[in-house]
């Protein structure tokens, strides 16, 4: 494996600690990993002619996402 250093906003920093604990990890290193995974898939879909979306509880699109 690989290692990365990177610079961080301390707003930045603070999300990336919050997303560790919400998502009950051990590391801010598997937090980036998981948004890794998520990019590459949004990427791989994009390309297929799909696109993101954020559903609410009635399987209604709240909103598109355009990240890529």
């Amino acid at each position: 494996m690989r290692r990365l250093n990177l610079e961080l906003s301390e707003e930045a920093y603070e999300t990336l600690e919050m997303l560790r604990k919400r998502m009950d990890k051990t590391s801010k290193a598997e937090v980036l990993r998981s948004a890794v995974a998520l990019l590459q898939l949004a990427a791989s879909e994009k390309a297929k002619g799909k696109r993101l979306a954020i559903l609410n509880g009635a399987d209604e699109v709240d909103a598109r996402i355009e990240i890529i």
